[in-house]
């Protein structure tokens, strides 16, 4: 049995066993040592889960910031100026050939973003904001891009609402995921209405950003209702996948954040540095399979968001998942 538990934490690509103990009684695991993060940690204490083990205790293994990869950032969130972080929203644009044409203004505050100037379609404008906000330094972005189509076609009738709708339902029938979807189409002042009901929060995420790509749409109301059913998973199963979710996430330090899992409801403690971060613990407890989360996140790092945020003990309750994290809103409802 000791053999075979030391075995996979060997194989085990995320864990460094170097300094791991293990001890083996009674069907009972024990163990001791150093890893580089809680989510070292984590999974040192599955992978002790073999054949004919009853119980594994790893309140032995001791984090230590000198035993993580050194390829990982010990702080994910770094002080920029302003300036810095202007230049580093540029780059951005430049190397993503999604808005590398387009000319977009950039002024940057005390960490916020100003996004003006004109885009071609809607899409366009949307990436730049996702761009900004995935910038390292970036506390708020505000975009104020306006969608002016760059070549309008010689029949101005095309690019009225009727003609809108038609190319519409034209995209939505090319794309093979959307094309079997019922969706209905209403424009109104070159604002794109979409309405149905779809199995997923992909299928309503990806018409909308169909839609957004179709020349002469400046915007999109997404009225799409998702029939969504929770697949159910155990508990142990989702605060592992939860656990993962984090250590993998740029926006995350999963060593300050725990979880506990109860019929399918996550409930996170912890410290993040800022709305972004809380956000992204959020999202990624859905992805790991969490039915409902329960949030007692606190802020310390930056003081705006600190002010923002609740200081009580009252949880922020999640019921619904984000169809996009990014770009669309999500749903909060403070429980007292």
């Amino acid at each position: 049995m000791k053999a075979d538990i030391k075995g996979r934490l060997s194989s085990d690509v995320y864990i460094d066993d170097t300094l791991l103990d293990v001890v083996v009684k009674d069907g009972k695991v024990t163990l001791h040592g150093t890893v580089g993060s809680a989510a070292e940690k984590s999974r040192a204490f599955y992978d002790a889960w073999v054949s004919g083990v009853t119980a594994v205790d790893n309140s032995g293994l001791e984090v230590k910031w000198w035993m993580r990869d050194e390829l990982r950032r010990e702080v994910k969130y770094v002080d920029k100026s302003d300036e810095e972080i202007r230049k580093a929203v540029e780059d951005t644009f430049l190397y993503d050939p999604r808005v590398a044409s387009i000319n977009i203004h950039i002024e940057v505050k005390d960490g916020v973003v100003t996004l003006s100037g004109m885009v071609d379609d809607l899409h366009a404008k949307r990436v730049a904001e996702q761009d900004a906000k995935n910038t390292i330094g970036v506390r708020v972005v505000k975009n104020f891009l306006k969608v002016r189509p760059g070549k309008l076609p010689t029949n101005l009738t095309a690019m009225r609402d009727p003609a809108i709708v038609e190319n519409v339902h034209d995209v939505l029938s090319r794309n093979p995921i959307t094309d079997r979807l019922d969706i209905t189409v209403e424009s109104q002042n070159k604002k794109v209405y979409l309405y149905g009901g779809v199995n997923t929060f992909y299928e309503k995420r990806l018409a909308e950003d169909v839609v957004s790509r179709v020349p002469g749409v400046i915007d999109v109301v997404n009225k799409i209702e998702v029939n969504y059913r929770w697949p159910w998973k155990s508990d142990e199963e989702i605060k592992h996948d939860i656990e993962s979710q984090w250590y993998w996430d740029v926006f995350v330090n999963s060593d300050d954040i725990s979880v506990k899992v109860h019929n399918g409801v996550a409930t996170i403690y912890g410290i993040v540095d800022n709305q972004k971060e809380s956000l992204a613990v959020v999202k990624d407890a859905f992805e790991g399979g969490a039915k409902i989360v329960r949030s007692f996140l606190e802020f310390h790092g930056d003081e705006k968001d600190k002010q923002k945020h609740t200081k009580d003990k009252t949880p922020y309750y999640y019921p619904e998942y984000f169809y996009d994290f990014y770009s669309s809103p999500y749903y909060i409802i403070p429980r007292v």
